[in-house]
């Protein structure tokens, strides 16, 4: 266990603090993580989680890159296995994620921000030739939703995050409602019913919800 210091900050606050080794990183450079702690055991059970994640391959190091540092880091990357049109094209679908989240810290990016951005993104798109809010095509918001997934999905590889955020995100077939909006109804189209008035017609009635 790495040496526990008692530090006396400016205002008299005693505070604990650690240096624990985490490794080192892809170009050889030692990687060390700071605790500091108000109790010395707060100290002791946070440097023992990172001991033995480090020991279970599950360590991840904290990190203030951003979602859109990273995909540019992606995109980077893919230029490897993919022609340059093909990266011109990943770059024009992720800017829709570049706009809303990228200046989210990658490892503070939560699923609900994703299926906020991935919802807004069809609501506020168009259809090819469409005009603006048209809503964008579901397979269209499905490409972009897939390649960041598969950026997200290196960042696992790569140990900047655990898990993936964008995982279980999903392209809804309906817009969600705004506020002040109402709600589409699921009963189809207006029902008729029909009543008899006494005479030899029946009379036509055309509420939707009819009580007769």
């Amino acid at each position: 266990m790495a040496e526990i210091k008692k530090v006396t900050l400016k205002n008299g606050k005693v505070r604990y603090r650690s240096v624990i080794d985490a490794g080192r990183d892809e170009n050889g450079k030692r990687i060390q993580v700071t605790i500091t702690r108000d109790l010395r055991k707060e100290v002791e059970a946070e440097a023992g989680r990172i001991v033995a994640q480090r020991a279970a391959g599950t360590f991840i190091v904290p990190s203030k890159i951003t979602l859109g540092e990273w995909l540019d880091q992606w995109l980077e990357y893919k230029r490897r296995d993919v022609e340059e049109t093909t990266i011109r094209n990943y770059r024009m679908a992720l800017v829709h994620f570049y706009d809303r989240l990228g200046h989210v810290r990658l490892q503070e990016l939560t699923e609900d921000q994703i299926q906020d951005a991935t919802d807004d993104i069809v609501r506020q798109g168009r259809r090819r030739g469409g005009e603006p809010g048209t809503r964008m095509a579901v397979s269209t918001a499905e490409g972009i939703l897939t390649r960041l997934k598969e950026a997200l999905s290196r960042a696992i590889v790569r140990k900047l995050i655990a898990v993936s955020p964008a995982q279980h995100v999903r392209v809804a077939l309906v817009d969600k409602p705004t506020s002040g909006s109402a709600p589409r109804s699921s009963r189809g189209p207006s029902m008729r019913c029909r009543r008899s008035s006494g005479a030899s017609s029946p009379t036509v009635c055309t509420r939707r919800f009819c009580s007769h």
